[in-house]
């Protein structure tokens, strides 16, 4: 835990150093640079939380999951309950028996833990998948996904979702 606690510590200094640095001297073009960067450094560092929302258990005597992580984290219920959905689908998966598997959308938690993804990318993805109709084969819904996957990288969502 130790070890945790001093990177989000040196994560908090990164960004105190960030606030406090001289952006006067910039020109637009080194302004909207350091803004993409740092957009992708948060998209990253949601993902990241995602890993741990994932590995979330119910503790004996506790309210569920989505209600503690709402009264933690102050957010909606709704909001939870959507933050654990998507670190499931993102995340990898194991069988009965332990094996490993990918998650069930490798290609948007391959961009989404690369931080080229925002939560409407991954909403739009989400609703292209769960609207396939049934006799889509397997191997083209994967096809489907990877190929948004990639087109997010270089689209706004309101692109994507076209």
């Amino acid at each position: 835990m130790s070890s945790i606690m001093a990177e989000l510590d040196a994560l908090d200094a990164a960004v105190d150093a960030l606030r406090s640095a001289d952006l006067d001297g910039l020109n637009p073009a080194e302004r909207f640079g350091v803004l993409e960067r740092m957009e992708t450094v948060l998209r990253r560092q949601v993902a990241a939380s995602h890993a741990i929302i994932h590995r979330l258990e119910q503790f004996e005597g506790c309210p569920p999951v989505h209600i503690a992580l709402s009264d933690v984290l102050r957010i909606s219920r709704t909001e939870a309950r959507r933050r654990i959905r998507d670190a499931a689908q993102l995340a990898p998966r194991s069988t009965l028996i332990g094996q490993p598997l990918p998650p069930e959308l490798p290609a948007t938690a391959a961009a989404w833990h690369r931080g080229t993804l925002d939560p409407e990318h991954l909403r739009t993805i989400q609703k292209f998948i769960r609207e396939l109709p049934n006799h889509i084969a397997p191997d083209v819904g994967a096809d489907g996904e990877m190929l948004l996957a990639e087109q997010a990288a270089v689209l706004r969502p309101d692109q994507l979702d076209k």
